[in-house]
């Protein structure tokens, strides 16, 4: 899970997801959620800085 995501059980198969920037959204199911988070997760990894070979 990513850093600062949440996920949470509303009520029998809603789930809120919220990720870093307290952006949220409720989904049906357990596996929808686990998606959700999955592809924030990704979108984190997409966004961070990184510095390339040589360049300071």
């Amino acid at each position: 899970m990513p850093r600062g995501s949440l996920i949470e059980r509303l009520e029998t198969g809603v789930y809120r997801i919220c990720d870093r920037d307290h952006h949220c959204r409720e989904v049906q199911g357990l596996w929808q959620a686990r998606e959700l988070v999955r592809e924030l997760e990704l979108q984190q990894q997409l966004f961070q800085p990184c510095t390339i070979a040589g360049e300071e």
